[in-house]
């Protein structure tokens, strides 16, 4: 709560920076990181309208409440699935928000093609919690290892907002990788042993204009860059110049 003021004016300019939309009300459960200190000033610069419901009756703001009961179940169901240690239920649920809406409703368009006019991809979609293999940069890998294998093994987390990659669990680390080969087949994280006590591991987010993701097939390398022209093409995990 201490950064939501931060967070709404980041929210705020992008979307009316981005995406050219005008957010005319703001409809809360008296919360008071809404309608006490600077939110007060920034409602009144920007022309915002507060409403808020009445006490103990959190049902009449009720589309707000069954989204975050849809949210809460959805992430619950994929921690449990997937086995993740409880610290990474943050990547779960952005995760989940990162699919939620790009799905269409029923007989309407998604909520990012309503805020963008531009239909979603969604063909780099993958499985939250399976095994994947991470391409590792010559870089990254020790001198000595020539002839040991060139990718590592992690478990897949979720999509990044601000680049073209994804959240990749690596010996117990978070990193953001772009060539990423997934195996949607195979659950690992029955095998990843953490304490279930430990801090919450909260990703860097910020709201971004949404991006275009590559393809990549199942159980193949998936090079979000293959739509540049500089790039060559992959077959099999090797690329050919």
């Amino acid at each position: 709560r201490s950064d939501f003021y931060s967070e709404f004016v980041l929210f705020h300019q992008t979307l009316v920076l981005a995406h050219g939309h005008k957010l005319r009300v703001l409809r809360s459960d008296n919360a008071p990181e809404l309608t006490r200190g600077p939110m007060v000033a920034c409602r009144a610069q920007h022309g915002i309208t507060s409403q808020t419901t009445a006490p103990y009756s959190s049902f009449g703001n009720g589309i707000a409440e069954r989204a975050i009961r849809t949210a809460s179940e959805c992430v619950r169901a994929m921690m449990a699935d997937t086995s993740v240690p409880a610290q990474f239920w943050s990547y779960a649920a952005l995760a989940f928000a990162h699919v939620h809406n790009r799905l269409p409703r029923l007989g309407k368009a998604s909520p990012i093609k309503l805020l963008t006019g531009r239909r979603p991809r969604i063909d780099y979609i993958r499985i939250f919690g399976c095994r994947c293999h991470v391409y590792m940069h010559p870089a990254e890998r020790a001198k000595s290892a020539r002839f040991r294998p060139v990718s590592q093994p992690g478990i897949f987390l979720g999509y990044t907002t601000n680049s073209k990659s994804f959240h990749v669990l690596i010996n117990k680390r978070v990193y953001q990788r772009r060539s990423v080969s997934f195996n949607e087949d195979v659950d690992e994280l029955k095998h990843v042993h953490a304490p279930s006590r430990r801090r919450a591991v909260l990703p860097d987010t910020n709201f971004g204009v949404p991006f275009e993701m590559g393809t990549g097939g199942r159980k193949r390398l998936c090079d979000l860059t293959q739509d540049s022209p500089q790039s060559a093409p992959i077959t099999n995990g090797v690329q050919n110049s």
